[in-house]
């Protein structure tokens, strides 16, 4: 083979390649700097509208200062509601889908009780740990504070998704007492 389809059966491909992965790096670059705040900024206003739907109580929140280290690993955020409605707070636990891949938010009242729960997203098991951001099972949770858990009733075939649920409720219940005692 000579020097000139070595150049063009080799290095010119290589070349060709080697600029169209450039170009396309440098355009994925510019389309996430350009939508990245755009994301940043509607999963805040997801993010308030679901403490606003699991503590409606409250009017707006101010984010409580604490520690991580102090937190449940679950926890990401506590938010106080300002007129003293009683808290949300933003968790990522375990699911059957691995760990950190059950995003909720849980409100709890004043004297403890939970007011709702959120799923805002998930990697459970399509029509069966999936089950878990249905009514039927996250409204059991409503009126309950800690001793209440216990009498969750899980859902069949879906218990370690349910177990995990319960736990991540606990970890927010936790994080509320610890938030409740730094003020």
């Amino acid at each position: 083979m000579n020097e000139t389809n070595i150049r063009k059966e080799f290095v010119k491909p290589i070349a060709v390649l080697t600029i169209i992965c450039l170009v396309m790096s440098i355009l994925l670059s510019f389309t996430n700097g350009v939508t990245s705040p755009i994301i940043e900024k509607a999963e805040k206003k997801a993010a308030e509208q679901a403490r606003l739907e699991v503590l409606p109580q409250a009017a707006t929140f101010e984010r409580v200062d604490i520690d991580p280290e102090d937190l449940p690993s679950s926890v990401t955020d506590v938010y106080k509601a300002i007129n003293g409605a009683g808290y949300a707070v933003s968790l990522d636990g375990d699911g059957y889908g691995g760990k950190k891949t059950l995003k909720m938010i849980v409100g709890v009242d004043a004297d403890g009780f939970i007011t709702d729960t959120k799923v805002m997203s998930h990697s459970e098991t399509p029509g069966l740990g999936s089950r878990v951001a249905e009514p039927d099972f996250k409204d059991q949770f409503n009126g309950l504070d800690e001793s209440g858990l216990d009498g969750i009733v899980t859902i069949s075939g879906a218990t370690i998704s349910s177990n995990h649920y319960i736990d991540t409720v606990r970890d927010a219940l936790t994080a509320v007492e610890i938030a409740k005692g730094a003020e």
